[in-house]
């Protein structure tokens, strides 16, 4: 299924572990009107009775998002993270905003970029604006009248069943599963699988509840009055 025109599309696994929790393979790719910068995508392996495998990353160093909040901060952001807007490597958030975000990987986070930018942008129909240092700058997915940003997905999933039997499928990821975290951890660190460090957040969450920062509280309390919604504080 493609996607175009859409906004922010919130955590991407959580498309691919709608899949997992069908027994389906999953996966998902964003690509901004930007095209290459910006790229996100996510896959969601089912494992049986285990948390499935779930990858949830961006092709480059950082988020659009956070670029942003550092330039209105003032940070000087690490080497390698991103270009200005005539190509060059800056520190500087404020250039990086006229720029692009750096991919991940150099030339390799770039290929995996233009993937994503086919089967989300040009096979949706969505828009697009192929990268000439354009700048990454975009607004909120929430403002002018929570119009679209311009966002564009392509998800699919797929039956492992097709290829074997389901049980015959489940029982080999276990087996990789048990390979991976049977390998020698650095000392004072574990062998972790994608998404099993999410995997445990959610289940405290799910116990003690969700932190949320005053910043983002106020922002909640200004979007609640501009709706006219009533909160029920415990």
């Amino acid at each position: 299924m493609a996607i175009r025109n859409s906004t922010h599309s919130g955590s991407l696994a959580y498309y691919p572990l709608m899949a997992t929790e069908a027994g389906l393979i999953g996966y998902t790719v964003t690509s901004t009107e930007h095209a290459v910068a910006g790229s996100v995508f996510s896959y969601g392996i089912p494992a049986g009775q285990r948390d499935p495998i779930i990858l949830d990353s961006v092709l480059s160093h950082s988020r659009p998002s956070l670029l942003r909040t550092m330039a209105e901060r003032g940070d000087i952001i690490p080497p390698g993270w991103a270009l200005d807007r005539n190509g060059r490597p800056t520190e500087n958030p404020k250039e990086v905003l006229k720029g692009t975000l750096a991919p991940i990987g150099s030339h390799k986070g770039y290929d995996l970029a233009m993937m994503g930018a086919v089967f989300a942008g040009v096979l949706s129909g969505g828009r697009i604006r192929f990268p000439r240092m354009g700048g990454i700058i975009a607004e909120p997915s929430m403002q002018h009248s929570y119009n679209t940003n311009h966002q564009n997905h392509y998800i699919f999933a797929l039956n492992p069943g097709a290829f074997m039997p389901v049980a015959d499928f489940e029982a080999r990821v276990g087996e990789l599963i048990d390979e991976v975290k049977a390998c020698p951890p650095i000392p004072g660190t574990e062998v972790l699988l994608p998404g099993e460090p999410q995997a445990r957040t959610k289940r405290q969450r799910l116990e003690d509840g969700v932190p949320v920062s005053p910043a983002v509280w106020d922002e909640v309390a200004e979007l609640r009055n501009e709706l006219d919604v009533e909160a029920w504080l415990e």
